[in-house]
């Protein structure tokens, strides 16, 4: 059997859009239901703990809320690995801090890809915007082109 897919939606729920990456992989969960390639994982934040994993892994795609105006509302791209990035591990931020550590532990890491979906409030509370939950059927379609591609 081919190693697997892993895929990360990560956020917090009590931040509204914040935790549209896990809606994400809710919907996700659907489409690959019976698949035992793919592996998806929920998490608040990126865990160190995960690099094992990772390292093990055909390809990965993180999904995470962005909020940034210049982007589009669900974009994909691919993380490029830093030859010789160092990384303080206390607090690990970005998909590109824990594609550096996996390959600074294990000495291999699969490709990466960032799937980000526009989020329009992060204040506290349980409620993901309209506009978000709108971005969520896209961004699983997005993904699953994805992997289809892999």
């Amino acid at each position: 059997m081919d190693k697997n897919i892993v895929i990360i939606g990560y956020g917090n729920q009590l931040r509204g859009d914040d935790g549209v990456g896990l809606l994400v992989l809710d919907e996700l969960s659907h489409t690959f239901a019976g698949r035992p390639d793919i592996c998806l994982i929920r998490r608040q934040q990126l865990d160190i703990a995960d690099t094992e994993e990772i390292s093990e892994c055909r390809a990965v795609i993180f999904v995470d809320a962005h909020i940034s105006e210049e982007r589009g509302d669900v974009e994909i791209n691919k993380i490029d690995l830093v030859e010789g990035a160092t990384f303080v591990v206390t607090h690990i931020s970005l998909p590109e801090e824990l594609m550096s550590a996996t390959q600074a532990i294990y000495d291999s890491a699969p490709p990466a890809y960032v799937c980000a979906v526009r989020g329009y409030d992060f204040a506290f509370g349980t409620t993901v915007t309209e506009n978000a939950r709108k971005l969520v059927a896209q961004a699983a379609r997005d993904i699953v082109e994805l992997v289809e591609n892999l």
